[in-house]
C-alpha cells in the first residue's frame, strides 16, 4: 500500500506538502507506516513552515494526530506509575489501594488533556482545530481524497504500485483550486446545517 499525507485549503494543495511513501518499507526518514512520529516530521518539515500565520489547521481524531502529554494512568500502567502520577498531581489517594481503584481515582480527577501536535502547531502561530469525533462531513480534504482516490481507481486497473504512485503525484498536482473551494464550501453548508439545528438537539 502507499501511505499519502497532504494539506491543503481553499487556496489548494500546500506548495511541497505532498508525502507518498510505500507501508512496510523505509523512505528517507519515513519507515513502516504512520504513526506519531512520522506524522510530526511531516507536519514540521513539509506543512508547518509553509502556511501564513496564523492558519488554522484542521485535523480529525486519528490515532497519530492525539498523542496527549500527561496522559491520564490506564491498566497498562504499573502501579507505581500511577502512584507518581497521583503525587504529581497533588491527588490525595491511600497507597494501599488496588491498581483499579487507583486507576478509577485518577480517572475522576479533573484532567485537560494536552495532545503533543497541538503544541507543535501553536509553537509556529497557528491554531489547531480538531473536528468532533466520526464527523468527515466537516473535512474539506475528505472529499477531496474520495476524487483522487476514485480517480486512481478508474485510471490504473490492474497498474503496478510504482504506477499508481506516479498517477497519484500527478493528480495531485493537477487538482485545481476551484475543486478545492467547492470542497470547502460544501463543509461551510454542512456546518451552517448543524448550527440551524443544533437548538432542537438536546
Amino acid at each position: 500500500r502507499l501511505i499519502i499525507v497532504h494539506g491543503g485549503g481553499e487556496e489548494g494543495f500546500v506548495e511541497g506538502a505532498l508525502l507518498i511513501f510505500r507501508a512496510g518499507l523505509k523512505t528517507g526518514d519515513y519507515h513502516t507506516s504512520m504513526n506519531y512520529e512520522n506524522f510530526r516530521k511531516w507536519l514540521e518539515n513539509q506543512l508547518l513552515p509553509s502556511l501564513p500565520s496564523p492558519s488554522v489547521i484542521v485535523m480529525d481524531n486519528a490515532k497519530y494526530h492525539c498523542n496527549e502529554r500527561d496522559k491520564l494512568p490506564t491498566q497498562g500502567n504499573l502501579k507505581d506509575d500511577i502512584i507518581r502520577w497521583l503525587q504529581e498531581h497533588q491527588v490525595e489517594f491511600d497507597a494501599k489501594k488496588t491498581k483499579a481503584e487507583l486507576i478509577k481515582i485518577a480517572q475522576n480527577t479533573p484532567h485537560e488533556k494536552q495532545y503533543l501536535v497541538d503544541e507543535i502547531v501553536q509553537s509556529y502561530g497557528h491554531i489547531p482545530l480538531r473536528l468532533p469525533p466520526y464527523h468527515p462531513d466537516l473535512s474539506p480534504i475528505e472529499m477531496v481524497w474520495g476524487d483522487i482516490k476514485g480517480q486512481v481507481g478508474l485510471q490504473s486497473v490492474g497498474g503496478s504500485l510504482k504506477e499508481k504512485e506516479e498517477l497519484s503525484r500527478r493528480l495531485f498536482q493537477e487538482y485545481t483550486v476551484e475543486k478545492w473551494k467547492k470542497c470547502c464550501e460544501n463543509v461551510y453548508e454542512n456546518e451552517q446545517k448543524y448550527r440551524y439545528h443544533d437548538h432542537s438537539i438536546d
